[in-house]
């Protein structure tokens, strides 16, 4: 899966704190499941391989019903949307440690004015429907 020095990577998600990275396993309509691994930056280890005692429950916790920045380079439209999570468990792929399905949901205008305002911050507030304030950029 590897290019070079560069990951090829199908998707990509962001939840305001955390960025992830993954292969699509299927595609269909508005819907995809995907193997994921949280994105690493220079000088981080990586975390390709390395596997995680969490339980069903964490993973529920971490990912399901939560909203997702994403970009997905498979999708005819390739422009960012926001992901809602319906189920993870464990991958079973060695450079991956978490496979999920889930859907996709166009960006409404208003959406899409607010992210051009904010702060890299913001949007993670704005998918995710926290309250508080958030910074214009």
């Amino acid at each position: 899966m590897e290019q070079g020095t560069e990951r090829a990577c199908d998707i990509w998600m962001w939840d305001g704190s955390a960025e992830y990275e993954g292969a699509v396993v299927k595609l269909a309509d508005d819907g995809f499941t995907v193997h994921l691994r949280e994105t690493r930056r220079a000088g981080s280890r990586s975390a390709t391989g390395r596997r995680f005692n969490t339980t069903f429950f964490d993973l529920q916790r971490q990912f399901v019903g939560r909203r997702f920045l994403a970009y997905c380079k498979l999708q005819p439209e390739q422009e960012l949307t926001e992901v809602e999570i319906n189920s993870v468990q464990r991958s079973s792929a060695a450079d991956y440690d978490y496979f999920v399905g889930g859907r996709f949901r166009p960006l409404d205008e208003s959406q899409k004015e607010t992210l051009k305002r904010m702060s890299v911050r913001g949007p993670g507030a704005l998918i995710a429907g926290r309250s508080g304030p958030l910074s214009p950029g």
